[in-house]
């Protein structure tokens, strides 16, 4: 343990040219296996608050509350981004401002107080790129993030168009599995979430998936997309957020936090009551 974060040097190489070694007083080796549970044990005593609710994954921390008034909000955000400073600036950690994000989910156009951290003003936005692969608009709808992954699969595939497209002398089950281990999960991820979406933002997928497979297999144009689906077993999107969605709350049923209550077709005090007229992932359960 010692070795490893002790007498530390980084040295910068350039050609046949190296600089001097100069030592690091603080941080462990990047990519290292040791890293992120040493960080876990570090930020083991990060502060909380008693009417906010903190969500941290690796480095990356969200800090969540709700108010019908929107100043009690930014008051409760604000006194635990002050208790949040005093702690990392004793434990000598840094948060990027830059990087920080206010996010208000909300229907109404109306401004919200500043959120300060260390006297430096968090910008708002109206959506936020959350774990890399999920994107969350203010009006917790699902277009935005629809959209943009479209865009994100476009780009992919047009890499590996020559890998799928008619001339490729690659075989089919090569082809599927292809498009099974890096174009489908990038659609797939967060689908728990995003699959109770509005049947426009779902199709926007669907055509995707069906555009490309109808390329893998060098369908005719007068196959139907129902056909090539079945005819290969390959799933629907629809029947993917299903099934995702089915195997998820299933294995809630047992964990100790009881969240699968939470997810209940049926009325549970952990479900609010619907005021808009939008489905829910708890929907997906009696489809």
């Amino acid at each position: 343990m010692q070795s490893y974060l002790r007498d530390r040097y980084s040295v910068i190489s350039q050609s046949d040219q190296i600089s001097e070694y100069i030592p690091i007083k603080a941080s462990v080796p990047q990519g290292s296996v040791l890293g992120p549970l040493l960080y876990i044990i570090y930020i083991s005593d990060i502060p909380t608050y008693p009417t906010t609710h903190m969500v941290t994954f690796a480095d990356d921390i969200c800090i969540l509350t709700s108010y019908p008034d929107p100043l009690s909000v930014s008051e409760s955000l604000q006194d635990h981004l002050d208790n949040l400073h005093s702690w990392c600036k004793l434990w000598r950690i840094y948060i990027n401002q830059s990087k920080s994000v206010h996010l208000t989910f909300m229907l109404r156009r109306q401004s919200f107080p500043p959120i300060m951290f260390d006297n430096i003003l968090i910008p708002p936005t109206n959506h936020v790129h959350y774990l890399l692969l999920l994107y969350i608009y203010r009006r917790v709808t699902w277009n935005h993030h629809t959209r943009l992954k479209r865009l994100d699969l476009n780009r992919i595939y047009g890499l590996l168009r020559q890998l799928l497209n008619r001339n490729s002398k690659l075989s089919i089950e090569n082809k599927l599995t292809i498009y099974k281990t890096i174009l489908k999960p990038t659609w797939t991820y967060g689908i728990e979430l995003w699959g109770s979406a509005k049947k426009g933002n779902i199709d926007r997928i669907q055509s995707f998936q069906s555009k490309v497979l109808r390329t893998i297999l060098n369908a005719p144009w007068y196959v139907s997309y129902r056909t090539i689906h079945h005819d290969h077993n390959i799933p629907s999107v629809h029947e993917t957020i299903q099934s995702r969605f089915k195997s998820f709350h299933s294995k809630l049923e047992n964990h100790p936090n009881q969240l699968a209550d939470a997810l209940s077709p049926t009325t549970h005090p952990l479900n609010p009551p619907r005021r808009l007229k939008r489905r829910w992932p708890r929907n997906l359960l009696g489809e």
